[in-house]
């Protein structure tokens, strides 16, 4: 067993070689980008220098110079008057080899990416955003390994990056936590399409269904052309027709919740007999639960006093409540205020 003082002493080593690390992929970075301008070269010997770049000459005055005499002709370029010429690409051995480097920029860009996302995810499972406990019942496929790892090095947005961080930090604390769809799904997500989501996210309860409060959901940009879009993207149902219904029964002594994506809950429970509540909703799919999960929203106040009222009115008795999950679907609760 470490000592408090080890545990402080390995974990600030840590977060120092992680911020050395960050700080070599950011110089890097700024070497391929020059490398990729032409700003700089790669010379024989590996170093990297400055590109030549040719001295402007006047052009010559056509009655010569000022003393009369015959403009003096320019000088002839060669690859011997500058140290860090450029190679010229005519030859097939410039091209092979201008090619490789091309190559090699792209593997080095991909790299520093993956590296970037690696220590997002270490960043994540040390503040504990992931919430999951329990252990994993098994290891992350070997597909699901070399999916996510080609998603992660072809993205380079931060915002797209912490992505992909949350997917690993969720799968390592939870095997199957994401299915390969996912991968799939956050690998051709749009800005327009992880706005929407972005948008929906702060109403999911439970993370398996929304309220249908039009008011509410139009106020916050989810009107009916929007929810369309979401789904066809595939992560909600039952926007079009007579809807869907969220049911359930409420039988004393127990609370039942109603949980949000920040540990904000609705606790409501019966003080006489059974009491069946219906919600019209909006169901989310599996793709949408999990591409929900990937984010830390909080619910709007009018959603919550507008689900509160409804309860109300079932004769419910209705409280706030904090809660923390369990890692077996239920929830501790830590405190409870009135509503």
């Amino acid at each position: 067993m470490l000592s408090p003082t080890q545990i402080r002493r390995e974990g600030k080593a840590r977060a120092e070689v992680r911020r050395h690390e960050a700080l070599s992929d950011a110089q890097t970075r700024l070497d391929v980008e020059d490398l990729l301008a032409g700003r700089r070269v790669l010379t024989d010997s590996g170093k990297l220098v400055a590109a030549y770049t040719p001295p402007a000459r006047p052009l010559p005055s056509p009655s010569g110079s000022a003393s009369g005499d015959a403009p003096n002709p320019p000088a002839p370029t060669t690859q011997a008057s500058s140290p860090h010429h450029v190679m010229p690409i005519e030859d097939t051995v410039g091209l092979v080899r201008w090619a490789r480097m091309g190559e090699d920029l792209k593997a080095a860009t991909q790299l520093m990416n993956l590296r970037s996302v690696v220590r997002m995810a270490e960043d994540e499972l040390d503040s504990g955003t992931n919430t999951s406990t329990s252990e994993p019942k098994s290891e992350a496929s070997e597909d699901w390994i070399f999916q996510w790892r080609e998603g992660a090095e072809r993205t380079s947005s931060e915002d797209m990056q912490r992505l992909w961080a949350r997917l690993l930090a969720g799968e390592v604390k939870q095997s199957g936590s994401f299915s390969l769809r996912t991968l799939s799904f956050v690998r051709t997500l749009d800005q327009y399409d992880a706005q929407l989501i972005a948008r929906l996210a702060p109403f999911s309860i439970q993370g398996g269904w929304i309220a249908k409060y039009e008011a509410i959901l139009g106020a916050a940009g989810l009107g009916f052309r929007e929810l369309q879009h979401l789904e066809d993207l595939g992560l909600i149902i039952g926007i079009g027709g007579i809807g869907m219904r969220w049911r359930t029964d409420v039988t004393p002594p127990g609370p039942s919740l109603y949980v949000f994506h920040d540990n904000q809950a609705i606790r409501y429970e019966s003080d006489s007999g059974t009491v069946r509540v219906e919600q019209p909703s909006m169901p989310l799919t599996r793709l949408g639960q999990e591409v929900l999960k990937l984010g830390s929203f909080t619910a709007p106040a009018a959603y919550i006093q507008a689900l509160a009222d409804d309860l109300k009115q079932k004769g419910l008795r209705v409280s706030r409540s904090v809660v923390e999950p369990t890692g077996d679907g239920a929830f501790f609760i830590v405190s409870t205020s009135p509503l």
